[in-house]
């Protein structure tokens, strides 16, 4: 292995036709692969609906809005602004995610002039392009992209040593990442570690970093006496650590960042901390903190992409140092490091079976607790298994697409059409579902019956929508239980979960006695939806 240089070359530009010519090419390969318009996990859908719930200014669920309030309220502005239509919430996440996956890149180029070379900053940009947890991730609408692009920016402003005013705008800028996503606080080391090499001294540096804290405090603060959403950001925290969960951490980590590239980034930090110690420290407190947090809750690769930055940083000095120098020794090195580096976007690296045709494209995944994780084969998987849908780029109305979205958009708008008959509905959510279903009422007009709010996924609740009063419960909320439906004679009950089986044998325990569940005709645009209707039963 041949160190490069310690001090790069005197030529640190990069011409601004090369960063347009990336960046289009970029947006491009991330549009194309992007679900915009569609939801893609839970989470998703959840946010989706606490944001429709700000929009109306109705009560609502709001997951996590504590340590996300700024996502929330950014996404919820945009709505508002572009006339107030509530489905075009998950596109407006959606091109969020993806504008992010693409200034994440950008700022590989532009970050660290004093200590990186032209190529090696090339490089990192074309490893973040890669990287596989900025690849899937940029897909679909979550808090975690525009966070880390946020504090990229400001980490990269930082790093050039920046006058006043690009101090300020990094600071700010790091502030709103912090509002987007709580989790941002955890890169304050590399802030605070920036800002004592800028100025020398690590009071000042502390002194400024202290201001962008008590900012946020006194946001928090304020929020917590006058928003009707906010809710305690210590509670949130102690939840998300207390959670019984199983942590996969270094599974995850591997994955996130893809077997090759993760051994380049070790032989990166090795050779930073030989030869660019200060470089070195500013890495570590940037990546230490994120990946001591959630070491014990770690349920999906997502929650490493605040780490990935400086280990991809790593990694791409790690490849350059493994280049020989020198005629057709650099040029065979040169091809092994790079073929390596990029590997996992061509072939699966893992979790596949070598015996099955093409398997090393087509499984090559692992699951999570946010869905498929994939191990490679990222361009197959982006472009050929999905092809591209430019179309989909255009819409500017979401449209559900999965079966659960189709059943609760038959629902709820057979209820919104039918609502002069009046009636009561009980609802049944049987296959996790709730979440879904809070985002399809929000779109339906649907009200919360203030006796019954809806404060919580599964719980019961109830909503009004014309003159049907619609009793929501989730199965997993009751199951094991003796509560019994709130249902009379001649009331409907109907039940969304995954397959009749099950939507029949879970809620079958629930009815009250002297009645029981007489079966109604399916609806063809309702897939996960079973309807019945209550009878006395005969003496």
């Amino acid at each position: 292995m041949t160190a490069t240089s310690a001090v790069p070359s005197a030529s640190t530009a990069i011409r601004s036709r090369d960063v347009v010519v990336f960046a289009i090419v970029l947006l491009a390969l991330r549009a194309l692969a992007s679900g915009v318009g569609s939801f893609m996990e839970g989470d998703e859908i959840s946010i989706a609906s606490g944001i429709a719930s700000i929009v109306r200014d109705v009560p609502g669920v709001t997951y996590r809005y504590g340590v996300q309030f700024g996502y929330y309220r950014l996404v919820a502005a945009m709505t508002v602004l572009t006339g107030g239509d509530l489905t075009r919430i998950p596109i407006l996440m959606s091109w969020l995610s993806l504008i992010a996956g693409v200034v994440i890149p950008m700022c590989g180029l532009f970050g660290f002039r004093g200590e990186l070379s032209v190529r090696e900053r090339w490089l990192v940009a074309a490893l973040l392009a890669a990287n596989p947890i900025i690849w899937m991730s940029a897909r679909y609408g979550n808090t975690a992209m525009p966070s880390v692009a946020c504090t990229a920016v400001a980490l990269t402003i930082l790093s050039n040593r920046p006058q006043l005013r690009g101090e300020l705008a990094a600071l700010a800028c790091f502030a709103v990442a912090i509002t987007l996503r709580a989790d941002a606080v955890l890169v304050s080391g590399a802030v605070l570690a920036l800002l004592w090499r800028s100025h020398g001294s690590l009071v000042r540096a502390g002194i400024r970093l202290a201001i962008v804290g008590a900012c946020i405090a006194l946001l928090l603060l304020v929020l917590r006496a006058g928003d009707p959403y906010m809710a305690s950001v210590g509670d949130a925290l102690s939840s998300h650590v207390a959670n019984p969960i199983r942590t996969r951490f270094f599974e995850f980590l591997l994955w996130a960042l893809s077997p090759f590239p993760l051994l380049f980034a070790a032989a990166g930090l090795r050779e930073t901390q030989r030869v660019r110690p200060t470089l070195f420290f500013i890495l570590l407190a940037w990546v230490g903190p994120p990946f001591a947090f959630y070491f014990a809750s770690t349920t999906t690769p997502r929650y490493l992409l605040q780490g990935v930055l400086p280990l991809t940083l790593a990694g791409a000095i790690g490849m350059w140092a493994f280049v020989e120098a020198g005629g057709v020794r650099r040029l065979v090195s040169t091809a092994i490091v790079f073929a390596l580096g990029f590997a996992h976007l061509f072939i699966g690296m893992s979790e596949f079976y070598p015996s099955r045709p093409r398997s090393f494209l087509k499984d090559a995944e692992i699951g999570s607790d946010d869905g498929r994780v994939w191990t490679g084969a990222l361009l197959y998987k982006s472009y050929v298994r999905t092809p591209p849908s430019p179309g989909r780029l255009l819409q500017t109305r979401f449209r559900p697409t999965a079966g659960g979205e189709l059943t609760y958009a038959a629902i709820f708008d057979t209820l919104a059409s039918t609502s002069p008959r009046g009636g009561r509905v009980a609802l049944v959510n049987a296959g996790g579902y709730g979440n879904t279903m809070h985002f399809f009422a929000n779109l339906a007009g649907a009200m919360p019956v203030p006796a019954a709010p809806c404060t919580s996924w599964d719980t019961a609740c109830e909503l009004a929508i014309g003159n049907v009063r619609l009793a929501v419960v989730g199965l997993a909320s009751i199951r094991g239980t003796d509560t019994r439906l709130d249902v009379r004679p001649g009331d409907e009950v109907w039940v969304v979960g995954r397959d009749s089986a099950s939507r029949a044998e879970g809620v079958a325990p629930h009815v009250p006695d002297g009645l029981r569940l007489e079966f109604q005709p399916a609806w063809s645009t309702a897939p996960r939806l079973t309807r019945f209707i209550t009878r006395e039963r005969a003496s």
